[in-house]
């Protein structure tokens, strides 16, 4: 398999402390308008001295996590942190996909060479799972998120791309064909035309996805937990540090006052290491940048039928595109687009979301002409033809001209040769959108996302940090961690060490949603477990993956705690899978 390799900037992630999240950030779409009973939110004027539980971040990761402890009997006195405004993190500012990637982005040959076929399709089938489990919650709530189950598409322009595609999706047909039987190439021209309308593309692999308002989803289910089920959530109060107290219980120290809890639960995704030093180098923020556009006419007229990953070069950097649906007044319809990292500084590594990037943002709003090259109808469009057709008037009036003893036309033919052109159709203008084809931004914003250093979530027990380790690494010692839970890193696709290379950063903002409902469902499983006094036994969750589970040898550490942490290693019987030809 081709490997892209990054810049020797980014050949090892950033170890620095991320900090709390940025207090004055990006103003999101989904946003508007906030939640008008969770925005400021505050249950209890004053934070309680002692607790069960504190969960700390209320984004999809904490609110789904709140939602199965409740379903397990285990939400009883359960308070939730959050640094600014209910759910105003990354899940509040992503793409709004919900998409199962069956085919692993084209790292399926490499997945089943580092991890295994059986992992490595267990994988495939969580996120399938994942995508059961959203729409089940809402259909059985009744939620309110513009949710739709959706055909999806990713859209190649470039046969390099699409062909790997097609070898990943053939070595999965092999090894399990009842997968396989979701997705469908397409190649067939009519179809990329005007069932797709992308008639550039080469080609395209369709499967299933969903797209909702992610933040609506979240803003549900927090709301019934604060109304109906007993959760204190506390908006604008940050956790500053957390530390065993004398009495075997953790100390959350926030800016409003200190509480106990027997139990703290790390949802914090791009800031963890802020909290748990041990994380350094292994979570660390990357902005991305999304895009609310006003479609063309075409567009709105009749919408898109798909969701899509527009790729150019490498699935890995494609945008990423839903339309929201058309309200009865006419409006909405909004093209939902993400990603251009490629033109962010530092591919967006280090940088949260404070501010947006011109550059990204120019290239987001010229880039859907490129992609649908047959749509029409763009704010401006019509009045760049009327010039069009006024400057052409003027020409042809001035060549009839008589000036000083000649011609017009021999003026104007002198004037192009001094590098005046008539031309409308110059063959710079065919290598990218034609002018007048951009979409107004309706809003712009960005994400922080938590990228994770091997590509995989983390989930379960935060590992204990003994001297050894705690002397190497320059963070404090954390020798007893029972109590301490986390599910963090779900932007994963980031720089991950395979086959001594390191791939190049994905754009997505929206990854997450791929992995943290069921994440979530599988770490209130970990802690019924442990709580049951069967912390071994992964009967109650072993359709998850056990690579995202978290333990010290994943982290490097060289010191375990009297626990048995079961390891899963790279087993040297795997059959490899070999490519064919």
């Amino acid at each position: 398999m081709t490997e892209t390799t990054v810049p020797d900037m980014m050949a090892e992630p950033p170890t620095s402390d991320p900090g709390l999240p940025n207090p004055s950030s990006t103003h999101s779409f989904w946003h508007t308008p906030p939640s008008s009973f969770l925005h400021a939110h505050r249950t209890t004027a004053s934070l309680p001295s002692s607790v069960k539980t504190i969960i700390i971040g209320s984004g999809i990761s904490g609110s789904m996590l709140y939602h199965h402890l409740h379903s397990l009997g285990l939400s009883n006195a359960t308070l939730m942190l959050e640094a600014r405004n209910t759910c105003w993190g990354a899940t509040g500012r992503n793409g709004g996909h919900c998409k199962p990637m069956l085919y692993q982005a084209n790292d399926f040959l490499d997945l089943c060479n580092l991890f295994g076929a059986d992992e490595t399709l267990k994988r495939i089938r969580f996120e399938q799972l994942n995508l059961e489990l959203v729409k089940e919650y809402i259909s059985a709530e009744h939620v309110d998120c513009e949710w739709a189950e959706s055909p999806s598409a990713d859209v190649f322009y470039e046969l390099a791309p699409f062909n790997l595609a097609k070898q990943s999706i053939a070595a999965l047909s092999r090894l399990a064909p009842d997968i396989a039987a979701h997705i469908r190439i397409v190649e067939n021209r009519r179809e990329l035309r005007e069932s797709l309308r992308t008639p550039t593309a080469v080609g395209a692999v369709a499967f299933t996805a969903g797209k909702l308002s992610p933040y609506k989803l979240v803003s549900h289910i927090l709301e019934k937990g604060v109304k109906y089920q007993g959760l204190n959530l506390q908006t604008t109060t940050p956790a500053l540090s957390v530390s065993r107290s004398l009495e075997g219980k953790w100390v959350v120290a926030t800016p409003r006052g200190t509480m106990l809890a027997e139990r703290v639960i790390f949802a914090t995704n791009a800031h963890t290491s802020h909290l748990l030093p041990v994380f350094k180098g292994w979570i660390y923020p990357v902005r991305a940048q999304m895009s609310a556009l006003i479609p063309p006419k075409s567009l709105k007229d009749r919408p898109l039928t798909h969701t899509y990953g527009l790729v150019r070069n490498d699935r890995k950097t494609a945008c990423y595109l839903i339309q929201r649906p058309i309200d009865e007044d006419g409006g909405g319809g909004e093209l939902m687009l993400g990603g251009g990292r490629e033109f962010e500084e530092r591919k967006g590594v280090g940088l949260q979301d404070g501010a947006i990037n011109a550059g990204v943002a120019q290239s987001l709003r010229t880039s859907v002409a490129g992609y649908f090259t047959d749509e029409t109808g763009y704010d401006g469009e019509e009045t760049m033809e009327e010039n069009r057709e006024l400057r052409r008037s003027f020409i042809e009036k001035f060549r009839r001209l008589r000036l000083g003893g000649g011609a017009g036309h021999d003026v104007w033919d002198a004037a192009e040769g001094m590098g005046f052109d008539d031309s409308d159709d110059l063959e710079g203008r065919k290598k990218g959108p034609q002018r007048g084809k951009e979409c107004k931004a309706r809003m712009e914003w960005s994400g922080t996302m938590g990228f994770s250093r091997d590509e995989r979530p983390f989930v379960g027990r935060v590992p204990p940090v003994g001297e050894e380790d705690a002397k190497r690494l320059g963070i404090p010692t954390m020798p007893d961690t029972k109590g301490l839970w986390m599910l963090a890193g779900f932007e994963g696709h980031g720089l991950f060490p395979r086959l001594r290379h390191y791939v190049l950063l994905a754009n997505k903002l929206c990854v997450g949603m791929a992995f943290t409902p069921g994440s979530a469902k599988a770490l209130a499983a970990m802690i019924n477990a442990e709580s049951e006094g069967s912390g071994g036994d992964r009967e109650s969750y072993e359709w998850f993956p056990k690579t995202f589970e978290v333990t010290p040898i994943r982290l490097g550490l060289l010191e375990e705690e009297e626990d048995n942490w079961e390891e899963l290693g790279r087993n040297e019987d795997w059959e490899l899978v070999e490519l064919e030809g």
